[in-house]
């Protein structure tokens, strides 16, 4: 999955082609472990997908697909485990379990989950599926969440969290949003908006680097939430 991880995260928009026409092809017709279908492919929306062929091929060589045949006008192969369906067509998905595997190979974090929901409304028998956090670390007792956007990040973004972070784990949480942007690069408007309110951001610098572990232990644990109570955010 690392590995997979630094090849996408170096050719984001190959993944986005990909990715869009896995979405779109796989609605249609594709059930089991077994994946065939035109290309271009013409969705209903009228617009037409391509894959990447090398995309493609990497996920042959990590393990995912297997009996990759691509002509000009169709694609075709097995996926080695269910699973590898919802990687395969997932755009996101990959950052999160990026930052999940190195959170935990890092072994300095007293727990680590991916994927939490929540339900703001428990008593409503309505169960919510939309309302999810990324990733959540526990450093010392203290809950840091984590979202993980593998896009620029907007103000929305940073609200969204702000919100969960407070209700969640009150004054003495933390908060993060990993990109794969590059607002900490340039220090744009809305990496200062995140510093207001508190947000920790990590872009693509940092996903890039080699280190991108001890990065991330070395911000959630550098930030001083107990000076920071005592400032307006």
């Amino acid at each position: 999955i690392l590995d997979m991880c630094g090849y996408l995260f170096k050719n984001l928009r190959k993944w986005s082609y990909t990715c869009g026409y896995m979405q779109a092809a796989g609605a249609v017709g594709n059930k089991g472990l077994y994946f065939s279908s035109n290309i271009p492919f013409l969705h209903k929306n009228g617009r037409y997908y391509r894959p990447d062929r090398q995309t493609l091929e990497k996920f042959e060589e990590k393990g995912f697909i297997k009996n990759l045949s691509m002509t000009g006008s169709r694609v075709s192969f097995s996926y080695c485990f269910p699973e590898a369906r919802t990687y395969l067509a997932t755009y996101g998905l990959w950052l999160e379990m990026f930052v999940f595997i190195s959170a935990k190979r890092l072994n300095k974090f007293d727990d680590v989950k991916l994927g939490t929901m929540i339900d703001w409304d428990a008593y409503d028998n309505v169960d919510s599926i939309d309302n999810e956090i990324d990733v959540i670390l526990m450093e010392k007792s203290i809950p840091v969440f984590i979202s993980c956007k593998l896009r620029e990040i907007a103000t929305p973004d940073i609200n969204e969290l702000y919100i969960e972070k407070k209700r969640l784990g009150g004054w003495f949480s933390k908060g993060m949003i990993i990109t794969s942007g590059n607002d900490k690069i340039k220090d744009s408007g809305t990496f200062k908006k995140a510093k207001e309110f508190g947000i920790m951001v990590m872009d693509i610098k940092d996903i890039t680097s080699h280190n991108f572990g001890e990065r991330l232990y070395n911000a959630v644990s550098g930030q001083d939430i107990v000076a920071m109570k005592w400032s307006r955010v």
